[in-house]
């Protein structure tokens, strides 16, 4: 995760996902990290595995 400022424990923060790609159970997302003036903090994509039914 590419860390573009500090971060500090006890600051507030904003966070944002948004939904990049999907197959069948993989579902991969951009995540986003921002102060509340909306300073770019942090960005990291995830994959995510849905579990099966």
């Amino acid at each position: 995760m590419p860390q573009l400022q500090p971060i500090y424990p006890d600051s507030p923060y904003i966070s944002y996902a948004w939904p990049i790609a999907h197959l069948g159970r993989k579902h991969t997302v951009g995540i986003a990290l921002a102060t509340p003036s909306g300073d770019l903090c942090a960005v990291a994509e995830a994959l995510w595995i849905q579990p099966k039914p």
